[in-house]
């Protein structure tokens, strides 16, 4: 974000004379602050000064002032690289005047107006859909300023017994609300006395298992269902047998993936705009891999009978992946994010390094929560030995537990007591 002093030919006032603007540049874009000063001519400013009139200092000295302000507004603002160059324009001129948005109603369209570029349209529907249950509960013009904890608790309350939610959906919606707050709080629009969340914490979501054992994997990959009537149950199994071979790959960018090279090199797509470091995951394609794209591509896409879009995929296997787990006699909660879970935590027992794991899955490496994390970097080629690894094991007749002996060097033997060496 810049900031100059700057005189607008174009916007000459009738009599021939012309305001002082302050111009703003982010983002590529520039906006424009009109100022109460008034200079008669483009030759009265000289590299950002005001010269030739009498009262030039003060003039200069005034739009000094104005600047410093307009900066300290924006070095409050931590979310100013969600803002457009007019929506950061909207912003300071609230923030001078202090006009910024105090409902629940305005707060909302601000927040979800500045993370339009942010998020994907999915994210966006989960937060407008929290705003609105909120707006339904306390009112749209409702002024944040008076939420209190006794407020969250009866709202909570509220989304539990009035609209019928699950825990899970709650636990979304409350903490969806709470990230709105902070944004609100970051923003100076509310200040509270007394904060709601000293007296609440957000609902935990209920945990729901979908990983599947070894055991289970194989079942998977092994059952036949050539007799089958419907042939969307076996473009089901190799769709998520897919995904556990690209180590969990996201359905929506495994559609948008270019197979007809040896290996895949992508950003994955669900937290690309958040990450402000992005580092491509890259792993050389397996066999078993490259012989279920044999059969679900065409020209290096995802092609099954006419269809190729993440949401005909998406119905597809929501739609059959539960009767693959019943022919498979399989009680957990089977779906496509299981192939995900599944790499991840067979990864896990095998001894991978986290670090590894998050490399192969596309995920945010977390530096943060280790120093080390800082000294060392994860490349494809660890990357493609620990999915052989992880494949080896499947494709083996070894259980898991003789597996975890063989990565341990085999000394899987307790220490002999005293009574035993004597």
């Amino acid at each position: 974000m810049n900031l100059r002093i700057v005189i607008l030919p174009a916007k000459v006032l009738a009599d021939g004379t012309h305001k002082i603007r302050i111009a703003i540049s982010h983002k590529g874009q520039t906006r424009y602050f009109v100022t109460r000063f008034i200079v008669p001519g483009p030759e009265y400013l000289h590299d950002g000064q005001v010269v030739g009139l009498n009262n030039a200092s003060y003039i200069n000295q005034q739009l000094r002032i104005r600047m410093s302000k307009i900066y300290a507004i924006c070095d409050r603002a931590t979310d100013i690289e969600y803002y457009t160059c007019s929506q950061l324009v909207q912003y300071i001129e609230d923030a001078e005047s202090n006009a910024g948005p105090k409902s629940i109603h305005d707060i909302g369209e601000r927040f979800l107006t500045t993370r339009k570029t942010a998020y994907k349209e999915g994210t966006l529907r989960l937060y407008r859909d929290a705003i609105a249950y909120f707006e339904m509960f306390f009112g749209s013009d409702y002024l944040l300023q008076l939420l209190t904890s006794d407020g969250l608790h009866r709202f909570e309350q509220y989304l539990k017994n009035n609209r019928g939610l699950s825990q899970t959906t709650i636990s979304i919606k409350m903490r969806n609300i709470h990230t709105v707050i902070n944004y609100a709080r970051r923003q100076k629009f509310v200040e509270f006395d007394i904060d709601p969340y000293s007296d609440y914490e957000d609902p935990a979501p209920t945990k729901r298992e979908c990983a599947i054992t070894l055991e289970e994997l194989r079942a998977i990959r092994d059952v036949d269902l050539s007799k089958e009537r419907a042939p969307m149950l076996s473009v089901s199994r190799d769709l998520f047998m897919l995904s556990f071979y690209l180590c969990g790959m996201n359905l929506r960018d495994l559609v948008e993936q270019d197979f007809r090279n040896n290996h895949v090199s992508f950003l994955r797509i669900k937290t690309e705009s958040r990450r402000k470091f992005p580092t491509k995951t890259e792993f050389t394609i397996q066999p078993e891999a490259r012989e279920l794209l044999e059969r679900l591509t065409q020209s290096g896409k995802i092609f099954i009978h006419h269809k190729r879009s993440y949401g005909a995929l998406s119905r597809i296997l929501h739609d059959n992946l539960p009767r693959l787990a019943k022919k498979c006699g399989i009680d957990t909660y089977l779906i496509y994010y299981s192939a995900r879970k599944t790499f991840s935590q067979l990864a896990n027992q095998l001894f991978i390094k986290d670090s590894v794991i998050e490399y192969c899955i596309g995920d945010t490496v977390t530096q943060s929560r280790k120093v080390i994390g800082y000294y060392i970097h994860v490349t494809p080629r660890m990357a493609d030995l620990a999915i052989r690894k992880v494949f080896d094991a499947v494709a083996s007749d070894k259980s898991l537990e003789c597996l975890q002996e063989e990565a341990l060097g085999g000394v899987t033997e307790p220490p002999k007591t005293d009574e035993e060496l004597q």
